[in-house]
């Protein structure tokens, strides 16, 4: 079988809980913040407090921890392949060490080099998008 989600499946579904855990304390520290208390004596209440105040704060490091958990499982490639024997970039990978061809070795890191950046500018990107002080300074 060349792909098997049970085995695939338990890391990411650790990666997710710890995704879900790190947003849970972030919107903690959101609903401790001195702007949340302060909307509440100004009588926000129930969701227009949780949309207005907490969700757009609350977002912003979740967004990033997500972004690093995608990245990491492109950098995961190479052990993933190599432990179960799948075919693919880690296998060809850890071919080219063995085989000590420079030029593949070189391409394949420029490449998972090249999608970390990418899934990073992207977390970015929706920071910028998502954090209102920095929306507000775009325009």
């Amino acid at each position: 079988m060349l792909f098997d989600p049970g085995r695939v499946g338990f890391y990411l579904d650790w990666r997710s809980q710890e995704v879900a855990v790190a947003a849970a304390r972030f919107q903690d520290e959101v609903l401790r913040s001195e702007y949340v208390v302060a909307a509440r004596f100004r009588g926000v209440r129930g969701w227009p407090l949780l949309f207005r105040h907490v969700l757009p704060n609350a977002l912003v490091p979740t967004v990033q921890a997500m972004t690093l958990t995608v990245a990491y499982l492109a950098g995961g490639i190479v052990i993933v392949e190599s432990v179960f024997n799948y075919p693919g970039i880690g296998q060809a990978f850890v071919s080219a060490v063995a085989n000590r061809d420079v030029p593949t070795i070189q391409i394949i890191a420029l490449g998972l080099a090249l999608v970390y950046l990418v899934l990073n500018l992207i977390g970015d990107v929706v920071s910028i998008l998502l954090t209102p002080r920095l929306r507000t300074a775009m325009s």
